[in-house]
């Protein structure tokens, strides 16, 4: 039977196994598309947390003897045990690591605090400890309903283009069943048929669409280089392809089986008399289109409903392409916006460089020549270490006790079993020559002792960082020339001598919580403190005379710290540069995903209007037959097309309202303030675009039904 029947029709019908076989190309090609990125987001994710990290597993930070070592390396699961400044245990099957670690722990008498598991590695490996609540990132799950949404919308263009494959010999398929062929038989003949086509298309497809990743990550590359960024490279893997031919085989296989299964169930007759398509019963009445576009707007209408469920795909994904497109343009929007008041507006004239090192600091002698270079004003040494202290309601402030006291201003505060409230008391440590500049600024007297001692920074209700606005703040507590704070340390407390107090931050490139009392400290009276730690972070904050020569002063710097320091050096200009550059990078990439979504959504108008051309050739001609002129088949034609293309942009209107309400009050940006920023424009090119495309389907579509002869097509030479 696939010989004799199959195989004929296959030769005598290239073109519409042409059609079966691009709608599967381009169906596999976005599938290995969209999975091949995926994959390559997951190892370059891994590789970054590899290289910041490392590729540990397990860390153990316990003090363990030769003997119990010998002990780990020797369980059955255990690849190998490095020793560093601590313990490092890699698995032969990490998927067993929160299952075999805590048996190694129980027989060494390892405590769960001494073992940290490399989670942010592990889970991208989908390695999860439900024991910690670990599931999926949000992130993670978005990539798997894109690649279902995208399986199942491109199960309707493959099904549209098998239904009209096998619409055109409903007659044949008629015949076959009457002289004996079973349903299952028939069934079988259409799922050999499709695969014969598929499978080549398929292999094809997936090579397409790793191509495409290619250039989309050289695409990208592009962005990186510019930022000094290390670029991605195009990472796959045999699992990567049988996994993408599967899910790909499974999405042909599932568009096969519907016209064949609805085909395979329809009587003898019904299928020699072409009659498999139900009617609609009833058609709802459009006013509103006859009011506007006459009896042809209402024509276009109703002819779209009653093939709503076929369009149903294109209206999803031209709809989500334009949604994500238009929220994730709006949102870069509002986070442009808000980045700009929050940091370069706020920051714009508190640095011009800023130096990160590793490790061992500058000295004051490095320092001094960093301060005497032409053109800096001011550079300063800092570090940060946390801390937490205890307040009682009695050294608040008058003024926060007069605005409901401190648990009323933060309602998360946290008290200790007396009732104290636990704060934040973040240190921030200058070196000693910043430290007595600060000093003399906020006219404090330094004490030089061999005490811990402070200035208080003495305000609660705004963010605080350099030169911010008094007006919302109020004392945090009281101003008292005896006061002193106990810093609550690792083991113990110590205490700290308040020296003075403050309302303003150092200029620096930082911020602090509002909530938390913030000291400021010199180096040298850090250094007295015990069991505090050590910071293996400083930062060197530099203001320069002039923006135009920031590339030749950094080049300075970086000759006098020469090769001796571990550090990164920014200054201002290139850093914006940069940030506008990724911005860039990002619109560009979510764009072209989004018009991948779009390209679906499209392919999918295509293949109703070119694949169900018969059915519109006669019911055009008989639109015609009873005198609508080829003016008005046009006018409905063209009605058609802008119905489909604008109710997907304003099905997405009001969520992206809704959006732009809620998260411009969120970051504290006035509607006045988008607006003026708005991503109008390419938005706008984004619809016109997609408007564009499915006008072209119609007017191929149109110009066929225009041209055909009404007296052939109202021909019908089926059994009555």
């Amino acid at each position: 039977m696939w010989k004799d029947y199959s195989v004929n029709y296959l030769k005598k019908n290239k073109s519409t196994a042409v059609s079966i076989m691009v709608a599967v190309l381009v169906a596999s090609m976005f599938i290995s598309f969209l999975c091949t990125l995926f994959y390559n987001m997951r190892i370059d994710d891994m590789e970054r947390i590899k290289a910041d990290e490392g590729d540990w597993q397990v860390r153990i930070t316990a003090a363990l003897s030769d003997d119990e070592i010998k002990i780990i390396e020797n369980f059955a699961n255990v690849d190998k045990v490095i020793q560093s400044e601590s313990i490092e245990v890699y698995f032969i099957k990490p998927s067993d690591i929160y299952e075999d670690m805590p048996l190694i722990a129980e027989k060494l008498n390892i405590n769960s605090d001494d073992i940290e598991y490399h989670s942010s590695l592990l889970q991208k490996q989908f390695i999860y400890s439900k024991e910690n609540g670990e599931q999926p990132m949000p992130i993670e799950l978005l990539y798997g309903a894109i690649i279902l949404m995208m399986c199942a919308s491109l199960i309707m263009i493959i099904k549209n283009a098998f239904s009209f494959s096998m619409n055109t010999r409903i007659r044949q398929l008629g015949i076959l069943q009457s002289v004996g062929a079973t349903p299952k038989q028939l069934r079988a003949v259409m799922v050999q048929e499709a695969l014969v086509l598929s499978i080549p298309s398929v292999v094809a497809g997936i090579a397409a669409g790793v191509g495409l990743d290619a250039l989309f990550i050289k695409y990208a590359n592009t962005f990186t280089s510019q930022i000094g960024l290390q670029g991605a490279k195009l990472h796959y893997h045999i699992v990567l392809f049988i996994a993408t031919f599967a899910v790909t085989m499974l999405t042909v296989l599932v568009s096969i089986w519907l016209p064949a299964r609805k085909l395979s169930k329809s009587e003898s007759i019904e299928l020699v008399k072409g009659q498999t398509i139900k009617k609609v019963k009833r058609i709802r009445k459009y006013k509103l289109f006859s009011k506007l576009f006459g009896v042809e707007g209402e024509l276009a209408r109703k002819s779209i409903y009653v093939r709503r469920k076929e369009f149903r795909t294109a209206t999803i994904c031209l709809m989500l392409s334009f949604f994500v497109l238009s929220i994730f343009l709006n949102f870069m929007t509002i986070s442009e916006i808000s980045t700009s008041k929050s940091y370069w507006n706020r920051y714009e004239n508190v640095w011009d460089i800023m130096v990160e090192v590793k490790g061992e600091s500058p000295d004051d002698k490095i320092l001094n020549k960093i301060r005497k270079t032409e053109n800096i004003s001011s550079a300063q040494l800092y570090k940060t270490m946390n801390f937490q202290t205890v307040l009682t309601e009695t050294d608040l402030s008058d003024e926060l006790i007069e605005n409901g006291g401190y648990k009323t201003m933060n309602t998360n505060a946290k008290q200790n079993d007396n009732g104290d409230y636990v704060i934040n008391a973040p240190v921030l440590i200058l070196d000693d020559y910043s430290f007595e500049q600060y000093c003399a600024e906020n006219n404090i007297v330094n004490r030089k002792d061999n005490y811990p001692n402070s200035v208080v920074v003495n305000k609660i209700g705004k963010v605080l960082y350099y030169d911010s606005d008094d007006s919302e703040s109020i004392p945090f507590i009281k101003v008292d020339d005896d006061f002193s704070l106990n810093l609550l340390m690792q083991s113990d407390s110590e205490k700290v001598n308040v020296i003075g107090y403050s309302q303003n931050v150092p200029q620096i490139r930082k911020d602090f919580d509002k909530y938390s009392l913030l000291q400021i400290m010199s180096e040298s009276s850090y250094n007295t403190l015990t069991d505090v730690g050590s910071a293996d972070t400083f930062y060197i904050n530099i203001n320069t005379n002039a923006d135009d020569n920031l590339a030749e002063t950094e080049n300075e710097i970086k000759q006098i710290l020469g090769d001796k320091f571990n550090y990164t050096i920014e200054n201002r200009v290139d850093a914006y540069d940069t940030n506008v550059q990724m911005y860039g990078g990002y619109k560009s990439i979510i764009t072209m995903i989004c018009a991948i979504l779009a390209c679906i959504g499209i392919s999918n108008v295509f293949a109703n209007t070119l694949g169900y051309m018969q059915q519109r050739k006669r019911e055009f001609a008989e639109y015609q037959s009873i005198g609508v002129t080829p003016k008005s088949t046009a006018k409905i034609l063209s009605i058609e097309a802008l119905v489909i293309g604008v109710k997907p942009i304003l099905l997405s209107i009001p969520f992206n309202i809704l959006f732009i309400l809620l998260t411009t009050s969120d970051n504290g940006i006035t509607l006045s303030e988008f607006l003026q920023n708005a991503p109008i424009l390419p938005t706008i090119i984004f619809a016109i675009i997609m408007l564009l495309a499915i006008a072209l389907s119609y007017y191929i579509s149109g110009k066929k039904i225009l041209n055909a002869n009404i007296a052939d097509v109202l021909k019908d030479d089926a059994i009555k």
